[in-house]
């Protein structure tokens, strides 16, 4: 399909979930997610309607799935809905219902990689609200940012910076934080509606008013589990347990995207979640820097230990 024909909007796909509204005066709406490599190549088509559906367009569509969603009514009001694209598995979901209503799998290989998503607005016909990420589609010339090298900030009236590390979703963008507790310098998520950040330690989550925000953009998320933490993979805190370093993890948990600590020698992602501090053994995700020799604690956040 030409979408030199429509007018589109482009968000940079970097998070791994959003939450976005729609409405469509034709009671059909359309989003494509779009590859890194070639740049902008769609991938995979969306289509919002009374029977929703997700197309690969690399198979010409030859390979779907679609459902009969009725409560979809976008002629009426805007429609709540959210997306997740993670390990080889696209997600679409309905306003706070964790369960999505519709799910796709793909073979998640580098040619596969998504990077951008289109929002279709046909003429205007169709409006769409959603959180943009810190760097957007060129068209718009968004502010040109820092070099966008990995660093610690701590916020001034909970006012995120505009390059500020987007890592998860859970009815709203979750942010990279760390705050002290127990003896640890402990990477944790940090949720704007609440305006404060979540650590997982002790089998809790524990609430923090005293805590640093990773901004920047030099960096990428790479699957992993158990103990095998890349080279590159970038120390975000300190743990009580022999000075142990803490890497930054993210899993999918409940519907949700959740970024949280990494813990060598339990080789488990800690992630917190609804007061709890859950455990993810298996597939987890770990954030890494693009030098593979480079592993040391420059930037670490700073606090009076």
């Amino acid at each position: 399909m030409d979408l030199d024909s429509h007018y589109i909007e482009i968000c940079k796909a970097n998070s791994g979930a959003i939450r976005f509204q729609v409405k469509s005066n034709s009671g059909c709406a359309q989003l494509y997610l779009s590859g890194i490599n070639p740049p902008h190549k769609d991938l995979f088509d969306i289509t919002l309607s009374l029977e929703s559906r997700i197309g690969n367009l690399e198979t010409r569509n030859m390979d779907s799935t679609s459902a009969v969603t009725p409560f979809i009514n976008l002629i009426e009001q805007f429609q709540e809905l959210w997306l997740t694209w993670y390990n080889g598995d696209i997600c679409l979901g309905f306003g706070d219902n964790p369960e999505p209503f519709l799910r796709y799998k793909y073979q998640n290989n580098e040619n596969e990689m998504i990077g951008y998503i289109k929002f279709v607005k046909k003429l205007s016909l169709t409006e769409w609200i959603y959180e943009k990420s810190p760097i957007i589609s060129e068209a718009l010339q968004p502010k040109k940012l820092c070099s966008g090298e990995l660093r610690w900030v701590t916020l001034i009236d909970h006012k995120l910076p505009p390059d500020a590390l987007i890592a998860g979703f859970e009815k709203e963008p979750l942010y990279i934080a760390c705050a002290l507790h127990g003896h640890s310098m402990c990477p944790g998520k940090y949720v704007p509606s609440k305006r404060k950040a979540f650590v997982p330690w002790g089998g809790r989550e524990h609430a923090k008013d005293d805590f640093q925000v990773l901004c920047g953009y030099n960096a990428t998320w790479v699957k992993t589990g158990s103990n095998k933490i890349p080279q590159n993979a970038f120390i975000g805190g300190i743990s009580e347990v022999r000075q142990e370093p803490l890497y930054i993890g993210r899993a999918v948990h409940e519907g949700n995207l959740i970024n949280g600590k990494i813990h060598v020698i339990y080789h488990t992602c800690y992630i917190p979640y609804e007061g709890k501090e859950v455990e993810i053994y298996d597939q987890f995700e770990v954030l890494v820097l693009p030098d593979q020799n480079y592993r040391g604690i420059l930037g670490m956040p700073e606090f009076d230990m």
